[in-house]
């Protein structure tokens, strides 16, 4: 399993530069496969910015999706 961008279909790195539906711009720093198949996993970011907030979010968050 891959995780990739909705949008262009292009596989999520680490150290990407993604933006999440509110417009905020964040590194990607890793993720977690869905554990089961009712779950959506996660994706690791780090915020741009003085403060450098460290948060996990859905895919979605960041237009990522997981494909086979």
């Amino acid at each position: 399993m891959k995780l990739v961008y909705e949008n262009t279909g292009c596989e999520v790195k680490c150290g990407d530069v993604a933006r999440t539906f509110r417009g905020e711009a964040v590194y990607i720093e890793g993720w977690r496969e869905p554990a089961h198949p009712g779950s959506t996993g996660r994706v690791y970011v780090k915020f741009f910015g003085d403060n450098g907030w460290s948060q996990e979010f859905y895919p979605s968050v960041v237009g990522a999706v997981w494909v086979q």
